[in-house]
């Protein structure tokens, strides 16, 4: 009887080790793997920092570019700007024509300012931020401006422009996802 018991419990300490092996090689496996997946992360996690300085870089000569390019055009339109006021100042020898050309011009030229203001705004935002202040808009000034400047074009095209009467008073409410006009 103890032989048997001696047998029984060899093959049970034979299946134990056998299942410690089993469990071993297992193990061995998945950390095998697990070494192969953290060098493989650690790889991606280099690669995409080396993608991240990239763009880093990418972001800042396009930021510089964007300052240099709006530098160099203020200059111009800005004598543009004041070449027209002083034309403007002087326009009694000018045609009613011409007074219209230049103030067509003088719109141009306000217009292209506006969009290198407006770039220049862009790059202070993506450096700093900007905070945001509520203003009042007269948004009769603006579209009778607007209007005003796209008439001839209109009336040529037989369209008609109309424009909204100065003494109207209108709230502009702007919230990113919407623009609403109400009339005060």
């Amino acid at each position: 009887m103890d032989s048997t018991l001696n047998i029984v419990l060899i093959i049970l300490l034979l299946v134990v080790i056998v299942l410690q092996v089993r469990a071993y090689l297992k193990l061995k496996q998945k950390n095998k793997l697990i070494l192969v997946q953290s060098r493989e992360i650690k790889r991606q996690i280099l690669e995409q920092e080396k993608r991240n300085k990239q763009v880093g870089e990418l972001v800042h000569e396009k930021q510089q570019l964007i300052g240099l390019v709006s530098h160099d055009l203020k200059g111009p339109f800005n004598r543009i700007f004041a070449l027209i006021q002083l034309m403007e100042i002087s326009a009694t020898n000018l045609t009613g024509e011409q007074q219209e050309y230049l103030g067509k011009i003088h719109q141009i030229v306000a217009d292209g300012l506006g969009m290198i203001r407006n770039l220049l705004d862009n790059r202070r935002l993506e450096d700093q931020g900007i905070d945001f202040t509520l203003e009042p808009l007269n948004i009769s000034v603006l579209l009778g401006s607007l209007i005003k400047n796209y008439r001839t074009l209109a009336e040529k095209k037989k369209f008609k422009c109309t424009s909204i009467p100065q003494s109207s008073q209108w709230l502009l409410l702007i919230n990113f996802i919407s623009i609403e006009f109400l009339k005060i």
